[in-house]
């Protein structure tokens, strides 16, 4: 690499940091805030609700208190991973709000976990045509959601396909299953409702909302973090929102901040996907080691 490009690296993005880059307001990586939902309480109705833990749903018969749990969303990896005293116990597939509904970064929690809940029309002009939804089989939040804040939530969703793309409206959404899964084992390390019968009551009485408090709030950490290195790969992700400008730049520090010889790689491959799809290439492939 020439003496250019290693101070471009070293000084050009210094202000990005690894595994969760913290991206202070200002930078070409922060994404505004839209403006905020309200939600007033629900009136219930009768319909019918679908549960169910989805295939590696994690173990929780011990529930073990004394642990840290934190969320971290990569918006252009289209992924969400929980953490349990560090050590990532379910990784999920979400969708991210479209470029022009922008999932904001920054730091969140959640404080309750929300069964069954209704579904109520932003003040948007995307959704001035859209009714109050009750909670049922046709309700855009599934049959789970987590509030992160006045205007962005963690829910299921009636959409499936658009999981793994920027479609939303600025909410992170789920295959249900997997929204059920990540609320079931927050709400069952938690809170002190972790009797799994409760699944069970939550599915049969789906006219009804269930509001379950945490013990502790779980911190979620939004992130916009398009290169990624992992399982002797690095991994070029889409840059959904138009904020990278200079990827092979921006491979070069993360490279770096795994202490990898800045000297000893070679990013002549290393491109900017075009499509949905992310660029994979095996380390073993561009470094001399």
């Amino acid at each position: 690499m020439r003496l250019s490009s290693l101070l471009i690296v070293t000084f050009g993005i210094g202000a990005l940091s690894y595994p969760a880059m913290k991206l202070p307001v200002g930078t070409p990586f922060f994404a505004e805030r839209p403006g905020p939902q309200a939600e007033p309480v629900p009136r219930p109705t009768r319909p019918k609700t679908d549960f169910g833990l989805n295939e590696y749903s994690p173990d929780v018969a011990e529930v073990q208190r004394d642990k840290d749990y934190k969320i971290i969303v990569n918006i252009p990896a289209t992924k969400l991973t929980l953490y349990e005293d560090s050590r990532p116990v379910l990784e999920l597939p979400i969708a991210v709000g479209q470029a022009i509904y922008k999932t904001p970064t920054g730091r969140n929690e959640i404080k309750e976990i929300i069964w069954n809940p209704w579904w109520y029309p932003p003040k948007s002009d995307w959704a001035k045509n859209e009714k109050i939804t009750p909670p049922g089989p046709r309700n855009p939040l599934g049959p789970v959601k987590m509030e992160l804040s006045e205007d962005i939530r963690m829910h299921g969703t009636t959409k499936d396909n658009s999981i793994g793309s920027a479609a939303s409206h600025g909410c992170i959404r789920m295959h249900s299953p997997d929204a059920v899964t990540l609320a079931w084992y927050i709400q069952s390390h938690l809170s002190d409702k972790t009797d799994q019968a409760l699944l069970e009551k939550y599915k049969k009485s789906g006219s009804s909302t269930f509001r379950v408090k945490l013990n502790r709030p779980v911190p979620v950490e939004i992130v916009y973090d398009p290169v990624a290195i992992n399982e002797g790969n690095i991994i070029i992700y889409p840059d959904l929102y138009g904020r990278v400008k200079d990827v092979k730049s921006l491979a070069s520090w993360k490279l770096y901040s795994h202490g990898i010889d800045p000297w000893s790689f070679d990013l002549s491959e290393v491109k900017k996907p075009t499509g949905k799809k992310a660029q994979e290439i095996k380390l073993d492939e561009i470094i001399d080691w």
